[in-house]
């Protein structure tokens, strides 16, 4: 129990910022494996690793990049939830590399454009750079524009754009 703890009091922790969930969840979860190091299997082998990097190909696109930059996709009833929290530990473990730089980001993000002017004026890059180190080349840039169904904040209040 205690990783769930840990993960929701991290959310309750973060409220008061409207944060986009993707940097929600990726804290909750960076927090949950951070403090409950043991209650989490660290030991993933090269086949794991593989076929989790194949799942990302399959999965991730030009459209539902747009889902997980949205937050509507944390909601989904397939492996696309999963994969939404897995992109999202990844996503802000490589932004929150500096604590420093990761904290201005936390106070500036905004749900409204998944923090894509934030990362600018933190990090000096556009968001979807990060995005590109993990998945590789694609289509990642977030676009409200195509967020149809508005956002979901963190703990998935509906949010409309």
């Amino acid at each position: 129990m205690e990783p769930i703890i840990a993960h929701e009091l991290t959310h309750c922790l973060l409220a008061p910022l409207k944060i986009p969930a993707w940097l929600n969840e990726g804290t909750a979860v960076n927090m949950e494996k951070q403090l409950c190091p043991g209650a989490v299997d660290r030991h993933r082998g090269i086949f794991v690793h593989r076929e989790a990097a194949r799942r990302r190909a399959e999965f991730w696109n030009a459209e539902t990049i747009q889902e997980f930059w949205s937050g509507k996709s944390f909601n989904r009833p397939d492996e696309g939830c999963s994969l939404s929290y897995e992109l999202a530990e990844e996503l802000t473990k490589l932004i929150a590399r500096d604590y420093t730089l990761y904290r201005s980001y936390m106070n500036d993000a905004q749900l409204d454009d998944a923090g894509a002017s934030a990362a600018r004026q933190v990090f000096g890059c556009p968001l979807e750079e990060f995005v590109t180190a993990i998945l590789g080349e694609g289509d990642w840039a977030p676009d409200p524009a195509k967020w149809r169904d508005g956002t979901a904040q963190g703990q998935f209040r509906e949010m409309q754009a």
